[in-house]
């Protein structure tokens, strides 16, 4: 029996009054912030860029995706999150290229999409955020993974 499926696997990424739409094959693990795996803070003194962390024995960047969309939620102490989890994103251009991470607020949470499940909405100005649609009630954006992957290597390598 062969079954066409309709949907895709997202994992939602909260950030505060915000949700981050990434397709579940691109996170690699999801795990909880510890003070132990920050290696650096305020890299570059940017708020884009909060940190940098041990993941595998790699150093790898940090991203809080709300200074992109909402730069009034900028993050100054990531800590102050109970419930905050980092996302390990895998490269999509070039596997030999580094991985990179993505702050969450509040726990991820697994969404099935169907063609009928995202809707547009407004535009996005946004270099990092690809789309910004609402599903359900929620609006959410959905990162520009290309974008935060070469933003990434160009700050690990400076």
């Amino acid at each position: 029996m062969n079954k066409q499926r309709d949907e895709i696997l997202g994992i939602l990424l909260p950030d505060q009054d915000y949700s981050f739409l990434l397709p579940n094959v691109s996170i690699a693990e999801i795990f909880t912030l510890e003070s132990n795996l920050i290696t650096t803070s305020d890299v570059h003194s940017s708020n884009t860029v909060k940190s940098t962390i041990q993941w595998r024995g790699k150093d790898i960047i940090l991203f809080h995706l709300n200074y992109f969309s909402a730069e009034h939620y900028q993050v100054q102490d990531i800590f102050n999150f109970t419930k905050a989890r980092i996302a390990v994103i895998n490269s999509i251009t070039k596997p030999a290229q580094p991985s990179y991470a993505i702050l969450a607020t509040d726990t991820p949470k697994l969404t099935r999409l169907t063609s009928q499940g995202l809707h547009d909405c407004e535009e996005t100005s946004y270099d990092a955020i690809a789309y910004k649609g609402r599903l359900g009630q929620d609006i959410v954006h959905i990162p520009d993974l290309m974008y935060l992957e070469t933003l990434a290597a160009r700050y690990l390598n400076a």
